[in-house]
């Protein structure tokens, strides 16, 4: 699984 890509995506959400 790329946790790291769904990380990414959090990570955009959240600074969003």
């Amino acid at each position: 699984m790329s946790f790291t890509s769904f990380n990414s995506v959090l990570l955009v959400l959240i600074l969003d």
